[in-house]
């Protein structure tokens, strides 16, 4: 059981990248994202929400639920170890699935690449910085679920900011 909740956990493996483990986990999201976007491109938006938002719940509830069994495993001080970057695949997954929600009908292939690239971008940036109440979250919340809510809380704050710079584009642009 243990290979499968590290498996998962690490995103087969990705978070033992040495440098920047984080970003790697969001680009390897990014991907994931677009590929399942890709599949599920003849399929209404509000079914593609419920199969996007249904994997998000499901790989939050696993990931809180493993990485208890990963610290005592890895022997560490911490829940939330770098190689656990579930929990980006997760915030990732979330400003990318609301910004194309909210940004849909004003999207070409080129504002939706863009829209890919902007979401990524800022999903780092507040997953980095952890401004505010991110930051509390990250340092306040020792559990399972803690390890994914900051990142919960950035993807949604990332897609906030995506969103509100796409409709500032079309208005005045």
């Amino acid at each position: 059981m243990y290979k499968f909740s590290e498996n998962l956990l690490t995103c087969f493996k990705i978070g033992y990248v040495k440098k920047a483990p984080g970003t790697f986990g969001s680009f390897f999201a990014l991907l994931c994202w677009c590929i399942i976007s890709f599949f599920l491109t003849n399929i209404d938006i509000y079914y593609k929400n419920i199969i996007i938002f249904s994997a998000i719940i499901i790989l939050t509830i696993m990931g809180s639920f493993f990485a208890k069994d990963f610290q005592n495993f890895k022997n560490s001080d911490s829940i939330d170890n770098s190689a656990i970057i579930l929990d980006e695949l997760v915030g990732q997954f979330i400003a990318l699935q609301l910004s194309y929600y909210f940004l849909l009908s004003e999207l070409d292939n080129l504002t939706f690449v863009i829209m890919v690239i902007t979401s990524f971008i800022l999903f780092r940036f507040f997953d980095i910085t952890k401004p505010l109440i991110i930051g509390y979250l990250d340092k306040n919340i020792k559990n399972g679920f803690g390890v994914f809510l900051d990142d919960i809380l950035a993807g949604i704050i990332a897609a906030i900011f995506t969103i509100i710079f796409f409709k500032a584009i079309f208005i005045f642009g």
